[in-house]
């Protein structure tokens, strides 16, 4: 067994462990506790799990999770690079998959977080957001939430593929420069949204 294949199974260990943890809490979160905080709204969102009447703090769970699928992801990637597409495209999937879910979470879950916090605590003090307004917002927070747990559940299918298939024994033709700098560009990326999302946790 080569250190590339030792590593991959490695990863990949991680991968589909943590991706079956993900997936069941994000379910959990989306049906019991989104349905808590969004069943009345407004009064309902003291429910919402981050203040004095649900004094867990979920990200305590869903950001540490979430980083270490992104590493193993991309790790499983990078140590499989070499392998065929037909086996490497099991990889690569969930590593876009975990970033792409991470990304949204920041563009579009992070404002609308807010927005409903912000609403439930300092009501008065935004007026142009109506009652309609946040019962609507809430209502796409779980479409959208959906939306997510369907992005993890495709990676974490990818992965348990990936697992489940022998490791290639030849290594796939290098690839063409372009992809090998769309590698390299994707990476950085990848990097720079890491330091933004753990200076910004």
């Amino acid at each position: 067994m080569t250190l590339s294949h030792r590593l991959t199974r490695i990863f990949l260990w991680v991968s589909v462990i943590g991706g079956g943890f993900l997936l069941g809490a994000k379910v959990f979160d989306t049906v019991v506790l989104a349905g808590a905080w969004n069943h009345a709204v407004p009064d309902s969102l003291r429910y919402l799990p981050y203040g004095k009447d649900f004094p867990i703090d979920t990200g305590s769970f869903f950001i540490p999770v979430s980083a270490l699928l992104l590493i193993s992801n991309f790790g499983a990637a990078i140590s499989g690079w070499r392998t065929p597409w037909s086996y490497r495209a099991y990889l690569v999937v969930p590593a876009l998959g975990i970033f792409a879910a991470l990304v949204f979470t920041v563009v579009v879950f992070w404002p609308m977080n807010a927005s409903l916090w912000y609403f439930a605590h300092h009501r008065e003090r935004v007026p142009n957001l109506s009652v309609a307004d946040v019962v609507a917002l809430g209502r796409q927070w779980v479409w959208l939430d959906w939306g997510r747990i369907a992005v993890v559940a495709v990676f974490l299918l990818a992965s348990l593929r990936a697992f489940g298939l022998p490791f290639p024994e030849k290594s796939a033709p290098r690839d063409p420069l372009w992809v090998n700098l769309a590698l390299g560009a994707f990476v950085v990326l990848a990097v720079a949204f890491v330091i933004y999302f753990v200076g910004n946790v």
